[in-house]
Order: C-alpha cells, then sequence, then structure tokens
C-alpha cells in the first residue's frame, strides 16, 4: 500500500522536474520525441506489412528493425528541420510584434550586444 501511495503522490512531482518548460510552445516537441514517433509507427506499419504478406516472424521481425532505425534517422533530421524552421519563425514575429513592456528590453539587450562586440573589437585591437 505504501508503494501504491508513493507512486501516486510523488511520481508527479518527481515527472514536474524533469519535464521541459512548456512556455515555449510548439518547441517543448523536441526532434527526438518527433524521430521516436516516426520510428514507432513504421515499425508497426512493417510488421503488418510482413504479416500480410505471409512472411516468416524471424524476416518480419528483422526488416521491421532495420526500418524503424532508418526511420529514427529520417524523422530527427526532418525534427531538426521543423524545430530550426520554428524557432526562426517565432524569432521574426517577435521582432515584428514586440511586447509595448519589452520595447526597452530589447533596446538594453541591442545595446548590450553593440558593447560586447565593441569590446572584443578594442581588445583584438590591443
Amino acid at each position: 500500500m505504501r508503494a501504491f501511495m508513493y507512486i501516486l503522490l510523488e511520481a508527479p512531482r518527481i515527472g514536474a522536474c524533469t519535464r521541459p518548460p512548456s512556455g515555449n510552445g510548439v518547441l517543448a516537441i523536441t526532434s527526438r520525441v518527433i524521430a521516436t514517433c516516426f520510428a514507432l509507427t513504421s515499425f508497426a506499419g512493417a510488421i503488418l506489412v510482413g504479416m500480410m504478406a505471409g512472411n516468416p516472424l524471424q524476416t518480419i521481425f528483422l526488416r521491421a528493425l532495420f526500418t524503424m532505425i532508418a526511420c529514427y534517422v529520417i524523422g530527427l533530421i526532418i525534427g531538426m528541420i521543423a524545430q530550426s524552421t520554428v524557432q526562426r519563425h517565432i524569432d521574426q514575429h517577435k521582432l515584428d510584434h514586440p511586447i509595448p513592456g519589452e520595447e526597452m528590453d530589447l533596446a538594453a539587450v541591442s545595446r548590450g550586444l553593440e558593447n560586447k562586440s565593441s569590446g572584443q573589437a578594442q581588445a583584438e585591437a590591443a
């Protein structure tokens, strides 16, 4: 009974500490999650097609395993491309439509970047 109560009460808090922040919206879904979904779907599809074709169990499993590995790599690449595309669109949208209270923050950040770059230029000149 004690273990059951631990699972009910403590596990949600432990999981909350390891979850990625959800404030980023779509970016909280990493490319690994996309790749995993793509790989598992291809694995299930390969097993179904192999069974419908009447192949032996060993052949079905081996081909499904190779398909899953290949589709994981493809899904990882697609996920990375999708993540970078979404991040670029979010950054551009933030520049095009700033929140009124954050205009001062953006100016401070840009001044900080300018100061950093001029400091680096002076250090290189010396």
